[in-house]
């Protein structure tokens, strides 16, 4: 199986660590970049649009192949792009402890539905 690593950011400094985990684990395979904005709206957060557009670029720049989608199921749409493009590791980050439950929530659905991917969850750092 080839070796396809996607990580899954959100707008904000920490994503460059899941950038560069995803570039290392990847090494010599294909690194993707998913930015999911939930719900139909794009960058609602002011100063979002111009994050999510460093971090493509700093993705860009570390070989990965970058998209964006819109979605109100998260974890339907992770493991949607995961068994689309054959994707053997995933690199999540851990989320700020306001959205704990529910981050434990999605988790725990991508985690049951791929059971044959590599999941790894990196600790968010202040």
């Amino acid at each position: 199986m080839e070796n396809k690593v996607l990580v899954c950011i959100t707008p904000q400094g920490n994503s460059r660590r899941l950038i560069d985990k995803g570039a290392e684990i990847a090494a010599d395979g294909e690194l993707h970049i998913l930015h999911i904005e939930k719900g139909g709206e794009v960058f609602n957060t002011e100063g979002a649009a111009r994050m999510i557009q460093e971090l493509f670029d700093y993705a860009s720049k570390a070989g990965g192949i970058v998209h964006g989608m819109c979605s109100d199921n998260i974890a339907k749409t992770i493991k949607s792009f995961v068994l689309k493009e054959k994707i053997s590791a995933l690199i999540l980050g851990e989320t700020d402890k306001n959205y704990k439950a529910a981050d434990e929530s999605v988790l725990a659905r991508i985690q049951n539905a791929l059971p044959d991917v590599n999941i790894y969850i990196l600790e968010r750092q202040e």
